[in-house]
Order: C-alpha cells, then structure tokens, then sequence
C-alpha cells in the first residue's frame, strides 16, 4: 500500500494506469484523475463528492464508462450531471447497466439459468464506474453483515447505554 498525495500527478498517474480498480472518497471539487490514464476495463468507484458543482472523476472517464448506480439521485451529483449535462446525445441511456439493485437482480436470476445477465464491459465501454451518492438502506444492510460478522467470529465488546 502506498501513500499517493494528489499534488504528485506522476505517481497518481502511475496508480491509476496499473489499477484495476480506482476507489474515489472524497469531498475534491475537481477530478483526481484522467480517463486517458486509465487502461481498458479497469472499475472505478466514485462515492465521494455528491454536490452537482463537484466531481471526484472526469468527464472522459464517465463518457467511456458503463455505469452502475446506487441510486438514480447518482445522477443529480457532479460526476454524472455535468459530463451529462455537456453532452448532445442521451449518455444517461446509452452509458446506464443499471441501480446497484437491478445489477444485483439480474446476476442472481442469471446464476439460476446458466445464462449472462449483461454484455461483458468490454465489449461496449472500456471501463465501469459505480457512482454512490449514499443510499441509506445499503449502508444499514452492510452494517447489518458486518455486526453478523463480529459476532460470530466474538470481535467487539457490548456496551451497555
């Protein structure tokens, strides 16, 4: 694991061309990295900024990208808003696989009948990016694994309120 500060764009240029994943959490007003870095099918995860003024990824980046959304506020933030909004044609239909929830959906019926429930990315967008704005009831039902988790492996202590 290595510490990539953002005002040292050789080294956040030589992560992000080896990456298989990109994982973006934070609140930057401005995009940390360039599409044009990126290698083909690598997967970002943009769940930082939210404001429709603000945007962890480029515009390059999200018009190359199948995306996959937690919810469709996704697109009320600036990581899909502007690049959507500065566009003439209708990228939301061509670029959108799907909620978190019908992804989900799909793959589950899929592993019953044997069959692919979406064209591999590849052979319709270089990349995919996942946009979470927060969706309140995926954060209660990780947390909900998570405490499953603990408890049955006896991690964490209980306190009494």
């Amino acid at each position: 694991f290595e510490l990539i500060l953002d005002c040292d764009t050789e080294k956040v240029e030589d992560a992000v061309a080896q990456a298989d994943i990109i994982c973006t959490a934070t609140g930057s007003p401005t995009p940390l990295f360039k599409g044009s870095w990126m290698r083909c099918q690598t997967h970002v995860n943009a769940v930082g900024s939210y404001q429709p003024h603000t945007s962890e990824v480029d515009t390059e980046t999200v018009l190359n990208s199948g995306i996959i959304v937690d919810t469709m506020n996704a697109f009320q933030a600036g990581d899909l808003c502007i690049p959507f909004q500065n566009s003439l044609e209708n990228l939301k239909e061509r670029n959108l696989i799907g909620s978190l929830g019908e992804v989900l959906s799909k793959l589950e019926a899929a592993s019953f009948e044997n069959g692919d429930p979406f064209p591999h990315p590849s052979s319709k967008f270089s990349t995919t990016l996942f946009k979470s704005v927060g969706l309140a009831v995926q954060d209660m039902a990780t947390a909900k694994v998570v405490f499953d988790a603990c408890l049955l492996h006896g991690i964490g202590s209980e306190v009494d309120i």
